[in-house]
C-alpha cells in the first residue's frame, strides 16, 4: 500500500538517506486524491510529478520541491516547484495544502525508474504528469 505525506509536513530524517523515485500528487480535505482530467481520461489518483534525482536523496528532492512552493522560503530549486508556482490554475485548482508524496526506494536504475512511470501514465492518459516537463 502506498503511504502519504503531506509536503507541508517534516520529512522524515531517514529519506536523507534513501535514493529512489517520488511522486507529487493533489489530495482533498478528506485525504482522497482529486480527479485530474487529460487528454485520453480522468486521472483519478491525482498524480502532479514524478520525479528521481541520481546521486541525490528523496529527501533532498522533496525538501527542494518545498522550498520552492512553501511561502516561507523564497527559494525556487525544484523546476516542477516553479511551475506549480508560475501557473496560477495549478494554485488555484491543487492549493499547496492539498499537495503530498510518495515514494518508491531504489538505488538501482533510478532514471530508468522514473522513465518507466511516466511511459506507463502517457501511454494511460495521452501527456505527462501536470508538472513533468516533455517525456
Amino acid at each position: 500500500m502506498q503511504r502519504f505525506q503531506k509536503i507541508k509536513d517534516d520529512i522524515p530524517i531517514e529519506l536523507f538517506k534513501e535514493l529512489g523515485v517520488y511522486s507529487i500528487f493533489a489530495f482533498d480535505g478528506k485525504d482522497q486524491p482529486i480527479s485530474i482530467n487529460r487528454a485520453c481520461g480522468v486521472d483519478e489518483t491525482g498524480l502532479l510529478y514524478i520525479g528521481s534525482a541520481p546521486g541525490r536523496s528523496i529527501g533532498d528532492r522533496i525538501a527542494d520541491f518545498r522550498k520552492t512552493v512553501l511561502p516561507r522560503w523564497k527559494s525556487t530549486p525544484h523546476i516542477a516547484g516553479r511551475k506549480y508556482c508560475q501557473v496560477e490554475c495549478l494554485k488555484k485548482y491543487f492549493p499547496v495544502d492539498s499537495l503530498v508524496y510518495s515514494f518508491i526506494k531504489n538505488n538501482d536504475d533510478l532514471k530508468g525508474l522514473e522513465q518507466e512511470l511516466i511511459s506507463t501514465y502517457v501511454r494511460r492518459f495521452g501527456e505527462t504528469p501536470p508538472l513533468n516537463g516533455q517525456w
